[in-house]
């Protein structure tokens, strides 16, 4: 990321706040999951972090409406100590739902009020990468939340690296 001229402000426990290589697989035993090598990557830089100009798209053509690469509320990645299944962080953000019935292999790495990015292993151990978002004015934010027109697929997270560029300049 630092050669496409991104920069993460790290957090953590150390004033670098890389992990080891230990580390990141101690936590990846606690979630359940392997985290996908550009993912693990970042941790050996940077535990948590956070940039307000992260886009995915074309960035010789940047759009209005390309994603973020980070969510809007925060623009910040959770510490690897703190990633958790989605549900976990929505019952404490978003109170009052069946946040249950959300699948535990839906792992959080990034996450603020009705907005999350999302490892998805429901489909195998390369998992897929996913801007969540969840609307508050429906009666039950779970239906539908995968189709919602705010949400954002991409197949892994191969595909989102070579997408993320800096929008340095107004659209």
């Amino acid at each position: 990321m630092r050669r496409q001229g991104v920069f993460l402000r790290p957090v953590g426990e150390t004033p670098d706040a890389r992990l080891t290589e230990a580390r990141i697989a101690a936590q990846e035993t606690r979630l359940g999951v392997r985290l996908p090598e550009p993912w693990r990557q970042v941790y050996t830089h940077f535990n948590g972090g956070w940039s307000d100009r992260l886009y995915w798209g074309d960035p010789d053509d940047p759009r209005l409406n390309d994603p973020k690469g980070i969510i809007h509320a925060g623009h910040e990645y959770l510490r690897l100590e703190d990633a958790a299944p989605l549900r976990d962080f929505m019952v404490q953000e978003m109170p009052g739902h069946d946040w249950q019935r959300l699948d535990p292999r839906l792992i959080a790495i990034a996450c603020r009020d009705c907005q999350a990015m999302v490892l998805d292993y429901r489909e195998g151990d390369d998992p897929k990468v996913c801007s969540v978002f969840f609307s508050e004015y429906v009666d039950d934010p779970l239906d539908g939340w995968e189709q919602d027109e705010f949400t954002h697929w991409w197949p892994n997270m191969r595909v989102f690296f070579r997408g993320l560029y800096i929008q340095d300049r107004l659209v």
